[in-house]
């Protein structure tokens, strides 16, 4: 598995390249959780450096769901979470 600090320094020196991302969930069990947590690159550092070069487009990428209804529910608690923390 590629280590946080190694995709963080890839990250930083080819912002500049990147016109929008998509934006996932890894567990440190490297599963996709259904809902936005905490990641093992933290949020934090890629919202500052997303920021710091006026890169404004962020997909959601999440699993999809069983029924509509779920994901739906699953997006909200998704914005919710990064809204609550960013």
């Amino acid at each position: 598995m590629t280590d946080p600090k190694d995709v963080e320094t890839f990250f930083k020196a080819n912002v500049k390249r990147i016109p929008y991302i998509h934006l996932k969930t890894s567990t440190k069990e490297h599963k996709v959780p259904p809902v936005m947590e905490e990641n093992e690159l933290p949020f934090a550092t890629v919202f500052e450096e997303l920021s710091k070069n006026n890169v404004v487009y962020v997909a959601l990428e999440i699993p999809q769901q069983a029924t509509f209804e779920e994901c739906v529910a699953s997006h909200q608690k998704s914005v919710e979470f990064l809204t609550k923390n960013y």
